[in-house]
C-alpha cells in the first residue's frame, strides 16, 4: 500500500511539473505573440502555485509593462510590472537579469513621476531606507556573521602567537588586536539587525494609485503622506486586512490588497 502511495505522490509531482512548464511556455509565447493578457494570466497563475523564480517574475513584469506600453492598462498594472521586476532582482543571481530589472524600474519609475507631475503631487516616488537597514542590507546575513567569525579567529591567532614573536612583532600583533574588536563588534550589530529584519520585516510593493497613509483604526492620517504607486515599502506586521508598514521615515497603516509582497531570494 505504501509503495502505490509513493508512486502516486511522484506522478502527481511529475502532472504538476509538466503543467507548471506548460504555463510557463504559454505565458511566454503569449509575452512573445504580443498579447499581455494571455501572459498575464499564465505567469499569475504559476505565482499563485507558488512558482518562485526570477525568470517568472521578470516575464511577469514584462506582461504587465507590455499592457501598460499598448495603452490598455489597468488600473495598478504599473505597480504590478514594478513588483515583478523588484521581486526579479530580489530573487536573480544573473547579472544581465539583474541589470535588465534595474533598468526597467528606472523606465516605469520615471513613468510614475511623470503622473505625479500632471497630477500636481510630489514626484517623490521612492525613499531611501533608514540607516540602519541601509548599513545591515549591504551585505547578508550570512556575510555578516562570517565576518564575525574570521575576526574571532585572527584576534585569538594574533593574541596567541603575540607571546612567541620579538618586540617588533608583538606591536604589530597587539595592533592588528585592536582592529579587530570594532571590526567584529561592527560584524555583529549588523548581523543581529539583519537577522531581526530578515525575521520581522518583509517588503513590498504599491499596486494601486495613491495610498494614503491610515491610523491604527483604518482612518486616513491627517496630512499624512500618499504613496505612489510603484513604491517599495516595508511591511512590519499584518493583522485583519490591514499591514503595518514603514516607507522611509513615514509610517502607518495599508489595506493588504494594495501591497505586494516581494519573495526575497536566500
Amino acid at each position: 500500500m505504501k509503495r502505490w502511495a509513493l508512486l502516486a505522490f511522484f506522478v502527481t509531482r511529475i502532472a504538476l511539473a509538466d503543467e507548471t512548464s506548460d504555463l510557463f511556455a504559454r505565458g511566454n509565447d503569449a509575452l512573445a505573440e504580443g498579447k499581455p493578457n494571455d501572459a498575464i494570466a499564465a505567469f499569475e497563475a504559476l505565482a499563485d502555485r507558488g512558482v518562485v523564480d526570477a525568470s517568472l517574475s521578470f516575464n511577469r513584469g514584462l506582461s504587465y509593462a507590455a499592457r501598460v506600453r499598448i495603452n490598455a492598462g489597468k488600473p495598478g498594472d504599473v505597480g504590478r510590472a514594478v513588483h515583478g521586476f523588484e521581486e526579479a532582482r530580489s530573487l536573480s543571481r544573473d547579472i544581465a537579469l539583474v541589470r535588465a530589472a534595474e533598468s526597467a524600474l528606472l523606465l516605469l519609475r520615471g513613468e510614475v513621476a511623470r503622473k505625479q507631475v500632471g497630477r500636481g503631487a510630489s514626484v517623490e516616488v521612492d525613499r531611501p531606507l533608514p540607516l540602519s537597514r541601509t548599513l545591515s542590507s549591504a551585505l547578508s546575513e550570512r556575510t555578516w556573521n562570517l565576518i564575525c567569525i574570521f575576526s574571532s579567529i585572527i584576534f585569538a591567532g594574533a593574541l596567541l602567537v603575540r607571546s612567541h614573536m620579538n618586540e617588533r612583532g608583538r606591536f604589530a600583533a597587539t595592533i592588528l588586536a585592536v582592529l579587530l574588536v570594532p571590526l567584529w563588534g561592527y560584524g555583529f550589530l549588523m548581523s543581529q539587525i539583519a537577522s531581526r529584519n530578515h525575521d520581522t520585516r518583509k517588503e513590498a510593493v504599491v499596486v494601486v494609485e495613491n495610498l494614503r497613509l491610515a491610523g491604527e483604526q483604518g482612518v486616513p492620517l491627517a496630512g499624512g503622506d500618499s504613496l505612489p504607486e510603484g513604491a517599495r515599502l516595508e511591511v512590519l506586521s499584518t493583522r485583519d486586512g490591514w499591514s503595518s508598514i514603514e516607507w522611509g521615515r513615514s509610517k502607518g497603516y495599508v489595506p493588504v490588497g494594495a501591497i505586494r509582497l516581494i519573495v526575497e531570494g536566500l
